[in-house]
């Protein structure tokens, strides 16, 4: 490759400075650079000799390559989060599996002292890779974002709404109303 100087020509006293009159003046100085003369005579149509310095983005371009890197990174997690699992929070994959745990019930009592609470144990819920709950107790959904919607059934066959959450491995769910209360805690086993 061959180095060659790049005269400069300055408005007012038409004075031409080389590239060795810039260097000894302290200026900053870019020369042009061509491979031979032999291949600048060939020169590509689609591109020129001289290669303008790289230009910073406008503002506008900025903000919107800004924007696409946001999706692109939002995308990612969002992938990450619905089909790995568990591991930001609540998603239903890979929870599946037989779950256990305790009941309370509470019944207020009828002479307005402290309610009356009876705990016991809950085995054989089942949770598939869909969210679906599916139990001797418990019946309803998990879905994406961790909320549990169902419904319990007692003994007699009453049912009960249940809401809830499901995180780290535990789903909790719970109706309350101004005379019973009903909480269930699972575990995986």
């Amino acid at each position: 490759m061959i180095v060659e100087p790049e005269n400069e020509k300055t408005d007012g006293d038409n004075r031409q400075d080389t590239l060795q009159d810039q260097v000894e003046q302290g200026t900053d100085v870019e020369p042009a650079v061509s491979a031979s003369p032999a291949i600048a005579k060939r020169a590509s149509p689609f591109r020129s000799a001289k290669k303008d310095p790289a230009r910073p983005l406008p503002a506008g371009q900025r903000v919107l390559l800004v924007f696409i890197i946001i999706v692109m990174v939002g995308v990612l997690v969002y992938y990450f989060s619905t089909n790995l699992g568990t591991g930001f929070g609540g998603s239903a994959s890979g929870m599946s599996g037989t779950y256990a745990g305790t009941s309370t019930f509470c019944i207020a009592s009828v002479l307005g002292g402290s309610p009356e609470c009876g705990t016991s144990a809950t085995p054989g819920i089942q949770i598939d890779s869909a969210g679906d709950v599916l139990g001797p107790v418990l019946f309803g959904k998990i879905d994406g974002n961790g909320s549990f919607g169902g419904e319990a059934r007692a003994g007699d066959g009453t049912t009960f709404p249940m809401t809830g959450t499901f995180s780290n491995g535990t789903l909790t769910a719970e109706y309350e109303s101004s005379s019973v209360t009903w909480t269930i805690t699972l575990h995986k086993q």
